[in-house]
């Protein structure tokens, strides 16, 4: 994602009910963006229509535009499909599918898309695995079932995200403020379905131009 992503306009709604209000920031490439705001504030949903997952739930629908590489992902013909396979979602909680090895469960997506090639999905289920910081824990249990392995042990994911970002755009969803500090080079802050700040993560926490945010930060509403 050369270019970023350039998110306008963007609003988004489950039936009736509007849960996004004409968003739109700049999301910088090779580098980590951090949304936070209190539950409900419409992170998530945020999050979600960046990879077109919001529409999936009956009845949510979005309206706007988000720029990818300057290709709208919601522009006619675009393929969803597509669209997550480019842009991934980690979400806070582990689903593997339970019938499935831990091997089988990393390499599902490749075989979705085809790929039959032994050697090529060892070779990535161990890279993936190994970029996880899980390989060293599982490379001798990979045909357990996925829903066997631990989910409790220690994850150095702040770690992760760092590495990653030398990759990829990352965009999280935390409830740490002191996790947003650290690993965020820029910081928006939801409330009630709109993006009340969005600026240089520092900055927002050591100087918020709105009382809202400075009220969110030091722990006076969330």
């Amino acid at each position: 994602m050369a270019d970023g992503i350039l998110v306008k306009d963007l609003n988004a709604w489950f039936g009736t009910l509007q849960v996004l209000r004409d968003i739109g920031l700049a999301i910088a490439p090779k580098a980590v963006t951090a949304i936070i705001g209190p539950s409900g504030c419409g992170k998530s949903t945020f999050i979600r229509c960046l990879n077109r997952m919001h529409e999936v739930v009956p009845s949510a629908r979005v309206s706007g535009t988000v720029l990818v590489e300057g290709a709208n992902l919601y522009a006619p013909g675009v393929d969803p499909v597509e669209v997550r396979r480019k842009i991934g979602m980690v979400f806070q909680r582990a689903n593997p599918f339970p019938t499935m090895s831990a091997f089988d469960n990393v390499a599902a997506g490749l075989r979705l898309a085809g790929m039959r090639n032994r050697a090529v999905l060892n070779d990535a289920v161990e890279r993936a695995l190994t970029h996880a910081a899980l390989w060293d824990e599982v490379k001798d249990r990979l045909d357990k079932p996925g829903s066997s392995l631990s989910g409790g042990q220690q994850q150095k994911i702040e770690e992760l995200i760092l590495e990653l970002r030398k990759d990829l755009t990352i965009v999280i969803v935390t409830h740490n403020m002191q996790q947003a500090a650290r690993v965020s080079e820029a910081t928006g802050f939801f409330l009630l379905g709109e993006l009340v700040e969005f600026g240089v993560t520092r900055e927002l926490f050591t100087n918020p131009r709105d009382k809202r945010t400075e009220d969110y930060i030091t722990g006076r509403f969330g």
